[in-house]
């Protein structure tokens, strides 16, 4: 299968070496500008030879392949630049402005067929939502030429299926055409009840595993940036959830969770049962509990008292202290 440049009128169909009974299908017939000292246009096509003569099913087999093998893309043409992105990277943008406007973050870079422009992370979020649409229609067109041709009654009909039209037109929009839609769009009822259950979350006593199930609706820590955290306040930082162990006058941009503020936050992590089958994975910011497993690159411990604090140390280090290896 291959695409082959040839004069109007080709034949569609027809037996090319009669001795090895060979044939040609073609479809998908373009014309080509005509060229200087040429009357008429030359012609492009798909083809595909045959060293028999094939049916309705096999050239339906051929052509599903050629029509399935092409890849949708999204598309969105912004200040007269195009930006085009395969499912991933849409995907990637979505998320990748999700992120930055969470972080408080103004601007992203997005890549067009003119260079690099910067964007606010709520507009590069309303301009992933446009090109995966765009990707959801082309992918609808070619889900309808499949079925056009699953659904084709014979050969004629089948390579005369018109493969170009139909497709569809990206969105064309300047930024401040974009500004305009974000500020005149109001949410959905399903953000309205993400962006209410972030607001209230914290007010609900939920076990570990619980709130695990529900990380997503917590607020990110960064959004504390600058406030207050009460004691036992939940939020999202790095993909992980975390609680404060005390109160939090100020929260400070320079101090996120992390070992060196294992003090100020704990991770909250999967419920494990705490035996020597079952031990806790230790994250370096846990307190230990005596009776209690944990494990930690590879090996088991059983904790011999209780630490009363987080501890960041290697369970290694604590040996002989807080734990021991397990036998």
């Amino acid at each position: 299968m291959k695409r082959v440049q040839g004069t109007q009128g080709v034949a569609l169909m027809e037996c090319i070496n009669a001795d090895m009974n060979k044939w040609s299908v073609r479809w998908d017939v373009q014309e080509e500008p005509a060229e200087e000292g040429r009357e008429t246009a030359g012609v492009n096509y798909m083809e595909e030879t045959f060293l028999f003569k094939p049916d309705l099913g096999d050239v339906q087999s051929v052509m599903s392949i050629w029509c399935g093998s092409e890849e949708p893309e999204g598309c969105f043409v912004l200040d007269g630049k195009t930006i085009s992105l395969d499912r991933e990277g849409i995907l990637m943008l979505r998320d990748q402005a999700s992120e930055a406007l969470e972080a408080g973050e103004t601007s992203l870079p997005l890549i067009t067929d003119n260079g690099v422009i910067e964007v606010a992370p709520r507009e590069a979020l309303y301009i992933a939502g446009r090109m995966q649409s765009y990707y959801s229609s082309y992918q609808l067109h070619i889900n309808a030429q499949l079925e056009a041709i699953e659904k084709a009654g014979d050969i004629d009909t089948l390579t005369a299926i018109d493969f170009r039209s139909g497709y569809p037109q990206p969105d064309q929009m300047t930024l401040d055409e974009v500004r305009t839609a974000i500020s005149n769009r109001k949410p959905s009822l399903q953000e309205q009840a993400v962006n209410f259950a972030r607001m209230t979350i914290n007010t609900v006593e939920l076990a570990d595993a619980d709130a695990l199930a529900v990380k997503d609706l917590h607020p990110s820590w960064e959004s504390f940036i600058g406030k207050e955290m009460k004691k036992g306040t939940r939020s999202v930082y790095d993909g992980k959830l975390f609680r404060t162990r005390q109160d939090i006058s100020v929260v400070l941009e320079n101090q996120p969770p992390s070992i060196d503020t294992a003090a100020l936050y704990e991770e909250i992590n999967e419920t494990n049962a705490g035996t020597q089958d079952d031990p806790i994975p230790y994250n370096n910011n846990m307190e230990l509990f005596a009776g209690k497993y944990y494990s930690q690159n590879g090996v088991v411990y059983r904790c011999t008292r209780d630490t009363g604090q987080a501890v960041y140390h290697d369970l290694s280090a604590l040996v002989g202290i807080y734990v021991e290896v397990a036998g």
